[in-house]
């Protein structure tokens, strides 16, 4: 059985990121931000607004890693 653990904060931005093997850059693009804004989410310093949120959780259920919207605003 699999059993996907829930991550707190901003820590599930940066752990996404980490399990795609990819650095702050790339990611940056996939999700239509730039790289500062990446570190911000990762640092806890900024959330993700509502259009980048629902890019990294659609990017996500393409990559079948179980990220919801709690995770990114709990």
């Amino acid at each position: 059985m699999n059993k996907t653990k829930k991550l707190k904060g901003p820590d599930n931005v940066l752990k996404f990121r980490q399990h795609l093997a990819m650095d702050q850059e790339e990611f940056a693009a996939l999700i239509g931000v730039g790289q500062t804004a990446v570190s911000h989410y990762e640092q806890g310093r900024r959330i993700p607004v509502y259009s980048v949120a629902k890019n990294i959780i659609t990017l996500a259920r393409e990559k079948k890693y179980n990220l919801t919207w709690d995770d990114l605003y709990g």
